[in-house]
């Protein structure tokens, strides 16, 4: 499962770069704007999944349940 979230997040990651890269250098020209949000809206849940998912993977196990008292 780390590797999904690793994936998530790599593709997340590259998405956010792109929809910066683009709205820096408006490089698409006038389709710039409909791609930023494109990117953007499709990046940002990815990146938040990915993080999400590599924190319920590496969290510590403080829930556990403690022995009875006796």
């Amino acid at each position: 499962m780390k590797l999904f979230a690793i994936v998530w997040l790599v593709l997340g990651a590259a998405f956010v770069a792109a929809c910066a890269f683009l709205l820096l250098t408006h490089a698409a020209g006038p389709a710039s704007g409909t791609m930023i949000t494109t990117f953007g809206c499709i990046g940002v849940p990815f990146l938040a999944f990915g993080i999400w998912g590599l924190y319920q993977e590496l969290k510590p196990y403080h829930y556990e349940r403690k022995p009875p008292k006796q």
